[in-house]
């Protein structure tokens, strides 16, 4: 997402303004207190752990302001100003971080964007520390040593330092996980305080490499977690690959961040994908008018779905299919309707 503290860019043409946008971090003065040591002269000295923390505190408060931008459908904010603020009262005194701007969407093209020479950034001392905390932190939990405290030490301390190939390595590491359930729990709260584009595309290209039943598992434990693309969606319903399909329709437990007119398209095209990828079972070649199910039960070719386990010939469970169809009609009118375009008839009740 491109920030500039400018009310608008050359080479940029704005088309729609979601308005001001803001975010505070709230902190106790006690932060400051333990970095006064590192004062080396009262008048003029200079601390670089107090002005690491500060940078730390302004890169956290952007990063927070970024997320509701995106979550409003916006692209870059402009105007971006950063305040700092003193608070005080009931015995107590605070400072208050904010920053605000104005999100908006804006024609952001690659002939637009003017590329120059990238100057690497240098790091303190603090700063490599960190870094190299993550670094191991992340090792162990690739190692499956002690994999749950590295992940909540990620969870808790390191999510700023996050990129997308960070994300894959951790979502690596919990799906090979006998028993995941409590990596999924701190690998929520990553996903929470991550960008979400940056999420998602962590996600799909993580996924791929596991089975159906691992990546459900992963999905039902991610639910609230919005980090669903229609679009990538759509394109593992479609595969030819009947594993990558089926993958696919584990994304559907998960929602989007913000949906856009051109999701109306790739969700009609994952209903239709849906049903058109999941028939009825063919008939066993070990028993005349049945069909063979997973669970070992061999229903009648008549039944959509195994009366023993209540699964399809792709180990589907057919009323999940059909709860998932009904979700997404009721997302696709809703869309519609917002956008005035004529709805569909559907079920009126189905919900998001």
């Amino acid at each position: 997402m491109l920030i500039a503290t400018v009310d608008s860019l050359e080479n940029y043409k704005v088309e729609r303004y979601f308005g001001l946008v803001t975010e505070q971090v709230v902190i106790g003065t006690w932060l400051f207190s333990e970095l006064k040591a590192g004062f080396t002269d009262l008048f003029g000295g200079f601390s670089d752990g107090y002005g690491d923390k500060l940078s730390e505190i302004k890169s956290e408060v952007l990063k927070r302001l970024e997320l509701r931008a995106q979550r409003l459908g916006a692209n870059a904010i402009l105007g971006v100003l950063i305040d700092v603020d003193e608070v005080s009262g009931g015995g107590k005194q605070m400072f208050m971080v904010t920053a605000s701007g104005t999100a908006v969407f804006a024609d952001i093209s690659e002939e637009s964007i003017v590329t120059e020479d990238r100057v690497l950034p240098s790091l303190s001392r603090d700063s490599l520390s960190r870094w190299s905390k993550l670094s191991r932190r992340i090792s162990d939990a690739q190692q499956g040593t002690y994999a749950s405290s590295a992940i909540f030490d990620i969870s808790e301390n390191y999510t700023d330092l996050l990129r997308a190939d960070h994300l894959v390595s951790i979502m690596e590491a919990v799906l090979s996980e006998k028993n995941p359930e409590i990596l999924i729990d701190h690998l929520k709260k990553i996903l929470q305080r991550t960008r979400a584009n940056e999420a998602s595309a962590a996600f799909y290209s993580t996924i791929l490499g596991y089975p159906y039943d691992k990546v459900r598992q992963l999905c039902h434990g991610l639910k609230e977690c919005a980090i669903m693309d229609a679009g990538s969606t759509a394109s593992l319903l479609a595969s030819d690959d009947i594993e990558k399909s089926k993958l696919g329709v584990c994304t559907l437990l998960l929602s989007q961040p913000i949906y856009s007119f051109e999701d109306i398209e790739a969700l009609e095209k994952i209903c239709g994908l849906l049903v058109q990828k999941f028939p009825v079972a063919e008939e066993s070649k070990s028993k005349k008018g049945r069909w063979d199910c997973k669970c070992g039960f061999q229903p009648k070719l008549a039944d959509d779905q195994c009366k023993q386990c209540g699964k399809n010939k792709w180990g589907l469970k057919v009323i999940e299919i059909d709860s998932l169809v009904n979700r997404l009609e009721g997302q696709i009118g809703g869309l519609k309707f917002y956008y005035g375009v004529e709805a569909p008839s559907i079920n009126p009740d189905a919900g998001f």
